[in-house]
């Protein structure tokens, strides 16, 4: 996530003074614009209701999952997608996990092409899922997460594969907090793994340092694992089929004919110690803040500053949400009419919810735009080396 001591990307009444990004479930260094990193923050992501269990609905295969809850930005997780169970028997992939996996692509495919499952739960919530071989074995049910700057796979799994470490990542692991109770401060160092064969169905994925994260882990989900922006972005542009079921990697180009320019919205993607995110400017009541575009969001996220400068109206009390490390309640908002460039966006309510456990306040950041509003699109491109996004095609 990407924020700043005023308003990012120099939006609303002052200049960028000082840049963070934010990614997996990591405290990273505070980074200012061409210095060295200093103070770590704690980041943190929405969570959807857990008073019950959301049953999240595949519309390509017609299988139903069941969540509890979706933890996005700092830690996105699946809570309650099944149990994690005993591996079965030749194979390497829990009944869990098979249950969340999606359905292969139909020979013939394009190759640069591959399946998700896409989950789908109460307001509109949505979520990306799928199969990764690591190794030569799985596949494995992963989160396809824009809004990670880091890739991160379970501990479990790791272990499982006898993956060889990598040099730490200064900052520890954590999950999403609840604003008033922090959690305890993080460990001083993250683990890593060394990842160097692994595909995205049939799409070879570059090498890469993943985080071994505990936050795909405790969920008791089935998930293994978050490819996030650091990956895809290598492979730039990455497609999004919400309606079709399949992602595309490396052809799909979001300024061809088929993606008018009203649908396309200038962004700007940070790349800052090997993670990447993807913020844009959206206009809600006539003031303009930085989103993350985060498809590992469930649902969209405003933060407390932006719902209370808005003066945004409740539409739900004591929302139920849960973290790794804990739970709190909240109320869900409705944001009315908001646009990012010339796209308007589909009037979703959205959770209000801190995005940072360090105490350092939002810093600007106006919230994420999650799968709700995504999904609406039908297809979604992200265009990381030319900087741009394509609602729609």
């Amino acid at each position: 996530m990407i924020s700043s001591t005023t308003r990012p990307y120099g939006l609303r009444d002052a200049p960028t003074r000082m840049a963070t990004i934010k990614g997996s479930n990591v405290s990273d260094p505070r980074v200012r614009v061409n210095e060295a990193p200093s103070i770590p923050v704690q980041p943190r992501r929405d969570r959807l209701p857990t008073e019950r269990a959301n049953r999240c609905h595949d519309r390509a295969t017609g299988r139903t999952v069941a969540l509890s809850a979706i933890v996005a930005l700092s830690a996105s997780f699946l809570a309650g997608c099944g149990s994690r169970t005993p591996k079965a028997a030749n194979s390497g992939t829990s009944n869990a996990a098979s249950s969340l996996l999606p359905r292969p692509l139909p020979a013939g495919s394009p190759p640069n092409q591959f399946a998700l499952h896409v989950l789908r739960g109460d307001n509109h919530a949505t979520l990306l899922v799928a199969g990764v071989r690591i190794n030569g074995q799985g596949p494995y049910p992963f989160l396809v997460d824009t809004g990670s700057g880091f890739s991160d796979i379970a501990p479990q799994l790791s272990r499982q594969l006898h993956l060889p470490g990598a040099s730490p990542l200064a900052g520890g692991t954590e999950g999403a907090g609840c604003g008033k109770n922090q959690p305890p401060p993080p460990p001083p160092t993250t683990p890593r793994v060394q990842i160097s064969h692994w595909q995205l169905g049939g799409v070879q994925l570059p090498a890469t340092v993943a985080v071994n994260s505990q936050a795909v882990d405790v969920s008791g989900s089935g998930l293994d694992g978050r490819v996030g922006s650091d990956v895809l972005s290598q492979l730039s542009p990455l497609t999004i089929g919400y309606r079709t079921g399949r992602g595309t990697l490396g052809t799909t180009n979001p300024t061809s004919p088929s993606t008018p320019p009203s649908q396309q919205v200038p962004v700007k993607v940070l790349r800052i110690q090997g993670q990447v995110l993807v913020g844009v400017p959206a206009t809600i009541a006539g003031h303009r803040y930085a989103f993350i575009v985060d498809t590992g969001a469930g649902r969209t996220d405003v933060t407390p500053s932006t719902a209370k400068e808005l003066n945004l109206p409740v539409v739900q009390r004591g929302l139920r949400l849960a973290g790794v490390t804990c739970s709190t309640k909240t109320n869900a908002v409705a944001l009315g009419d908001w646009h990012v460039g010339p796209v308007s966006l589909p009037n979703e309510d959205a959770v209000v919810g801190t995005v940072f456990n360090s105490g350092n306040g939002d810093q600007g950041l106006g919230g994420l735009i999650g799968g709700d509003v995504l999904s609406s699109f039908g297809t979604v491109t992200f265009d990381y080396t030319r900087q741009t996004l394509a609602l729609g095609s």
